[in-house]
């Protein structure tokens, strides 16, 4: 999404990012289909001695590189109308523009989570880099709670909400990564799951669950396309594949080209991570024709609005799935109830948002200034 918000950004004036590591760009490009590469965007990357000697050290830096991030901005700031962080919150030592995934550094938080640590040693460790951190940068989550925040899905701002108490919360729905797929009638009878392979995604669960629909006498087939984030996950994924060669496919690090094209062969999308925070995957398939089912959870409930298409476990799904392939007119009613929202999650609509909270965010700097 930060991609896709930085495009739109630079339509509004200069942009200035800045990053704590070197980012190429062009890799950027190629995998959103952005045009940041030759555009007027600065780029500024944070240069630390203390995190460069720590990484050498292998010391966790996270929680510094924060704090060192927020200090930087905070001098930066100055020289721009207004600030944005992407993703994530940020403590920049006044309210601005917030675009929230999920609410990871609340400090209230961090502290509560510190003192249940095991073993002491461990404890002491992570209260010294609390420290390290406050004195290099006083964060206070006030400063957060105060800011004009963006949600990507009304479930996050709700996570948002009882975190930080915020005032004023817009919800922006990410826009899909695909390319727009060409309506096909020649689909795969198969379940295609988009997302980085990782184990929080449950995909070895999602493997077992057409298990259970082909225990059924359905002929279902299954592809799971990703990026992968955990290669030991990926190799227990491989391991998975090589029993069942005949149905299973899995593609990992594919362009967007090939993920394209995947989708545009499915007749059928799945996600069954329980509480995604939106679920970018989930529109993109839907996006691309195939009907696509979820996990009764999260944000993703916020895409896929059937109660015919959302399953609780993995039973239900099995169950639900076999009545959709035992039912080709309930199918065709449910493809076409998607297809009817399908602008409401398309890149157009995301354009058109985010101008929306833009206009709503430079009237509120106005009110509060």
């Amino acid at each position: 999404m930060a991609c896709y918000f930085l495009e739109e950004l630079l339509t509004r004036g200069r942009v200035c990012v800045l990053t704590p590591e070197p980012v190429s760009l062009e890799d950027h490009d190629r995998v959103w289909g952005t045009r940041l590469a030759g555009s007027e965007l600065e780029v500024k990357v944070l240069h630390s001695p203390l995190l460069s000697l720590l990484r050498r050290l292998r010391v966790p830096t996270v929680r510094l590189e924060i704090h060192l991030l927020c200090r930087a901005a905070k001098k930066l700031r100055s020289r721009f109308t207004y600030c944005t962080v992407i993703p994530g919150e940020l403590d920049l030592g006044a309210p601005c523009l917030q675009v929230l995934y999920y609410p990871f550094l609340s400090m209230e938080q961090l502290k509560g989570e510190v003192r249940s640590l095991k073993p002491f040693w461990w404890r002491l460790l992570a209260h010294l880099n609390i420290w390290a951190s406050q004195w290099l940068h006083h964060w206070q989550d006030s400063r957060i709670s105060e800011s004009f925040i963006v949600v990507i899905s009304r479930y996050i701002g709700a996570l948002v909400q009882d975190v930080y108490h915020s005032t004023h919360n817009e919800v922006l729905f990410p826009p899909p990564a695909a390319l727009p797929a060409v309506e096909s009638k020649d689909r795969r009878m198969a379940v295609l799951a988009i997302g980085r392979i990782t184990r929080v995604k449950g995909w070895t669960e999602l493997v077992s669950l057409v298990d259970k629909v082909r225990a059924r006498g359905h002929e279902l087939g299954l592809t799971i396309v990703g990026f992968v984030e955990d290669p030991e996950y990926h190799r227990e994924l491989e391991l998975l594949r090589k029993t069942r060669a005949d149905w299973f496919r899995l593609r990992a690090d594919t362009s967007r080209e090939e993920l394209t094209a995947e989708i545009a062969e499915h007749e059928f999308g799945i996600h069954i991570m329980e509480g995604e925070h939106y679920g970018m995957g989930v529109a993109e398939m839907m996006l691309g024709g195939c009907l696509t089912l979820v996990h009764d959870s999260g944000g993703q409930v916020e895409i896929v609005t059937e109660p015919e298409l959302r399953f609780t476990d993995l039973d239900d799904g099995a169950e639900k799935i076999s009545r959709i392939l035992d039912d080709p007119d309930e199918r065709e009613r449910l493809k076409a109830s998607q297809c009817a929202r399908r602008r409401d999650y398309s890149l157009e609509a995301f354009r058109e948002s985010f101008h929306r909270c833009m206009d709503a965010y430079e009237n509120w700097l106005n009110v509060n200034s």
